[in-house]
């Protein structure tokens, strides 16, 4: 692997920065797309990497009837294309609702925290 490290005293050192970002966007609006038809999706947030939270326990939290393993695929591939690992958590209707019920810290964490939410068909941010 080679390593680069930006010269922030370059001329075109935001531009070059913005470039990256949007190639960065753009994996992620793949993403997004491909995890909306993975099953039935009640509730997708995004945190952690995907909002700056370096801390955060989870990156993507997904609620609902899924297939993981094609869950899992799908974010090995982008790992790869992001050069990052993605942590997520699939998580049943039932038990999120029994974990929001009982003020489950993990769970109150994402939802208190900033996050980006994709899928919301539960009320979760009413």
């Amino acid at each position: 692997k080679k390593y680069y490290l930006q010269n922030k005293s370059f001329v075109l050192h935001a531009e070059l920065s913005g470039l990256f970002s949007k190639s960065h966007l753009l994996l992620e609006k793949e993403l997004l797309n491909e995890l909306r038809n993975i099953g039935q999706v009640q509730y997708l947030a995004l945190t952690g990497f995907f909002t700056g939270l370096p801390n955060a326990k989870t990156d993507m939290l997904l609620v609902g009837t899924v297939n993981k393993e094609y869950v899992s695929t799908l974010l090995t591939r982008y790992q790869s294309k992001l050069n990052r690992e993605i942590n997520y958590t699939i998580m049943p209707y039932k038990e999120f609702q029994y974990r929001r019920d009982i003020t489950d810290r993990f769970l109150y964490d994402i939802l208190v925290n900033q996050k980006i939410v994709v899928v919301d068909l539960i009320g979760v941010n009413q």
